[in-house]
């Protein structure tokens, strides 16, 4: 339920809005606008889409994708547990630290999206797990099932959110460097490559259906290496991900089992080194690959404890002290993790205009692409149009027909066009990213000489008002008359200029 608050990420509604109004064959016409962008992601808008065929846009279909996707985060945090588990045993801190793991910031910020790296996740977990099976000394029948579970899971995850695979690979490393952790050296390489030779193949036969190259595939991936970000804004990042957990990392050593500890501490290290080495743009679900280790480090932070707690009588009081802990600490930095949509402000605002204008007595001037792509699939029925800059596409050359076809005749680029659309016209949007306006807001209240301190921080991603942003702001052909405030929305009458 914490999870469900309505917060969304700026890269849904592109995802939403593509499932909700083109057919699979649109989605996968290379053309399309956004196609290098969601190439990588296909098999969640085909999902998205196979859903959306059963409601038709609207809230209905939003609602059943992020029930299913915060299903899939629970399972992966499970399938996680059962993954350490094989490799610890039953430890006593394995049930209160997976429930401490499904608090982490990051794990209950995607409990509530839409966004592919639910399902992602999922499928990594099952390719850990699988893998792990595999490794166990049973007969060839056996570990082959395990095998070919496992490299079809890792070819959904590259299908879904590759960079998660990050989690495999740096527990691969991780095995390696403690010599097979007691599974052999041989046998993690020989089944290592097994699993990725599946993998390999099956992932091929989806790029062949789908006919996605791989020039297309991979765009994503360097829009993401391209882009660059603070020193301090990438250790917020890092805290950020795990919360209160981070103490699990050293103290995973207190634990006797220590070599196990030390696995799972190189493993955490790993994945997140990983992360910070390849992308000099960091976001917190960028680092979602260390949470398999958190998990563990937590199972055993709890289980180097908790003998010892129960032992003073002090064993149930610290759990609920630490439940207490996560779940507050996690619940309070949602509204600092990066969304740029709080959907109950939406359905407020949308309303009030409705009282006041009629539900269809108005048009809505969507300044940024993240309002128009979200207002189109949450409300079909209203006049949502784009007034956003949109001169060129995805590789910087002028739009093509292709290109603005995505927009239904609904893209507004001048004054002209403007002036063809039923009015009153209202201009609707906010000002800077949600995340780093809460921040903004937290920092103003700051003592001295902290205030000052964070203020490079929030400064260097507020550089941007969004909702200035319209090519209607900066025409002197109309003037802004404002009617309502919503939390982070604002909505401008705009008139022409007599």
């Amino acid at each position: 339920m914490l999870a469900v608050n309505g917060r969304h990420h700026w890269d849904e509604p592109l995802y939403l809005y593509m499932a909700a109004y083109f057919e699979p064959s649109s989605i996968l016409d290379p053309g399309h606008y956004g196609y290098r962008f969601y190439a990588s992601r296909i098999l969640h808008l085909l999902f998205s889409n196979l859903v959306f065929s059963l409601t038709g846009p609207g809230r209905l279909g939003i609602a059943l994708i992020a029930a299913t996707y915060s299903a899939l985060v629970v399972a992966a945090v499970l399938l996680a547990r059962a993954t350490v588990r094989r490799l610890i045993g039953d430890d006593p801190g394995l049930d209160l630290g997976t429930a401490l793991t499904l608090f982490a910031p990051a794990v209950l910020w995607l409990g509530g999206m839409t966004m592919p790296e639910a399902p992602g996740l999922f499928a990594t977990s099952v390719t850990l797990y699988a893998y792990v099976r595999g490794l166990e000394p049973v007969q060839p029948s056996a570990w082959l099932r395990w095998v070919l579970l496992a490299g079809t899971a890792a070819a959904v995850t590259l299908g879904t959110r590759n960079a998660l695979l990050l989690a495999c690979a740096s527990f691969g490393a991780a095995l390696l460097l403690f010599g097979g952790l007691g599974y052999g050296l041989r046998r993690v390489v020989l089944r290592g490559l097994a699993v990725a030779l599946v993998a390999g193949l099956v992932f091929a036969g989806l790029l062949w259906i789908t006919g996605i190259d791989l020039t297309a595939y991979f765009t994503a991936a360097g829009r993401a290496m391209g882009q660059r970000a603070s020193l301090a804004a990438r250790l917020y990042v890092g805290v950020a991900e795990a919360g209160v957990l981070l103490v699990a990392v050293p103290l995973a050593l207190l634990h006797p089992r220590r070599r196990e500890a030390l696995f799972f501490l190189v493993w955490f290290a790993l994945a997140t080194a990983a992360v910070y080495l390849l992308l000099d743009d960091v976001e917190t679900r960028y680092l979602l690959p260390n949470v398999p280790a958190l998990l563990g480090l937590t199972c055993l932070t709890v289980g180097a404890f908790m003998p010892r707690l129960r032992r003073m009588r002090l064993g149930r009081i610290a759990g609920v002290a630490a439940v207490a802990t996560t779940v507050v600490v996690g619940a309070v930095s949602q509204p600092l993790l990066e969304h740029e949509i709080m959907s109950g402000d939406v359905d407020r605002t949308i309303r009030r205009l409705d009282d006041r204008y009629g539900d269809t007595g108005y048009t809505l001037l969507a300044v940024w692409n993240t309002d128009f792509h979200y207002l189109r699939v949450a409300y079909p029925d209203h006049r949502v149009v784009s007034v956003e800059h949109w001169e060129y596409g995805e590789r910087g050359d002028p739009l093509t027909g292709e290109e603005i076809e995505h927009f239904q005749g609904r893209l507004i680029r001048d004054g002209k066009d403007l002036l063809r659309r039923p009015r009153p016209w209202l201009y609707y949007g906010f000002e800077y990213n949600f995340a780093v306006a809460n921040l903004e807001r937290i920092r103003r209240v700051l003592p001295e000489p902290l205030r000052t301190q964070t203020k490079r921080l929030v400064a260097e991603n507020m550089r941007q008002n969004h909702f200035e942003s319209g090519w209607v702001h900066g025409d002197p052909h109309f003037r802004f008359v404002p009617i309502l405030r919503m939390g982070h929305y604002r909505v401008d009458e705009v008139l022409p200029n007599p």
